[in-house]
């Protein structure tokens, strides 16, 4: 016997990002991804919607770091009081880094506890996440689960908390082919 949990909402269909304008509403945001030239079409969208990010991070790098989730933490805590929604745009360094940032909440002593001083993780009233993946491969934009490297001392650490599922994934399989994935999360799921 075996249990399966999943809360996302999962929306699905192509050209379901031309939409993501309805799906965000009226919340208050910022937006996570990478920083490849090959997002400049997907920042710019964001920037010409009616309801534009509070800020845009487009610094992640490949297995976010310690330092770097510093960095981000330290500008996101500048304007933390007023978001309630952690967009995240591209593959799982973003969900991870989006789903640290509001675990966190740019209160960096948490991460550096979590990461540092291996405590365990303080999460409490994260901010909402909406995912939307480029990839496929980690699911991230249907887990709980968000990974931080610390590089310094060729450590690893995995944040698992049951609040850090993202809202809602939008999944679009005109941004990348992601139908892989999908599958394979359906057959694991028994669907």
């Amino acid at each position: 016997m075996w249990e399966y949990y999943n809360p996302v909402n999962v929306i699905f269909g192509s050209e379901k990002f031309s939409e993501i304008e309805y799906t965000i509403g009226n919340r208050k945001y910022i937006l996570v991804t990478h920083p490849d030239d090959n997002f400049d079409t997907y920042r710019e969208f964001f920037n010409n919607l009616s309801n534009k990010p509070l800020e845009i991070f487009d610094d992640v790098q490949p297995n976010p770091d310690y330092q770097d989730l510093l960095s981000a933490g330290e500008k996101f805590s500048k304007i933390e009081s007023q978001i309630d929604t952690v967009v995240a745009l591209g593959g799982g360094s973003v969900m991870d880094t989006a789903k640290l940032l509001a675990a966190f909440k740019g209160e960096n002593k948490y991460l550096n506890d979590f990461v540092r001083n291996k405590k365990s993780a303080y999460v409490q009233d994260p901010k909402k996440i909406i995912a939307i993946p480029t990839t496929s491969g980690t699911s991230s934009e249907l887990t709980c689960w968000a990974t931080v490297w610390d590089k310094e001392y060729k450590s690893k650490f995995s944040l698992a908390d049951k609040s850090l599922y993202p809202e809602i994934s939008a999944i679009d399989p005109s941004l990348k082919s992601i139908i892989v994935g999908i599958l394979l999360i359906l057959k694991f799921a028994g669907a």
